[in-house]
């Protein structure tokens, strides 16, 4: 994701904790973290069940951090992933959509997120 780089380092200037919620398998999460040297903490593959946009994965983060869903925001780029995962936590939630893939679904919904 196109400046997933820039924003690890603000929020690691703010000491503020990340997570990584993906459908992406185990292997592919430990590559990534290798590969780009950023960590995420819990980081849940798909192998976490029931995956997302189920709210059980964020709600698990806000566990392991000891915080309420309303403390976390829910950062990514599928309306029908990400922010609904986020919204059915009660977190905040933030749309990347670099690509436009989710401008016509957001419009026909009517939904802002």
């Amino acid at each position: 994701m196109p400046g997933a780089a820039e924003l690890c380092g603000f929020l690691d200037s703010k000491q503020l904790r990340r997570g990584l919620i993906t459908r992406n398998v185990k292997d592919s999460v430990n590559l990534f973290h290798k590969r780009f040297g950023m960590t995420f903490c819990p980081a849940l593959s798909r192998e976490f069940r029931p995956y997302k946009p189920d709210p059980a994965p964020l709600l698990h983060i806000c566990s392991v951090w000891e915080v309420l869903p309303n403390e976390v925001m829910m950062v990514g780029d599928s309306l029908k992933d990400d922010v609904a995962c986020g919204k059915q936590a009660g977190a905040f939630t933030c749309l990347l959509d670099e690509t436009g893939r989710e401008e016509r679904r957001y419009d026909q919904e009517g939904r802002g997120y």
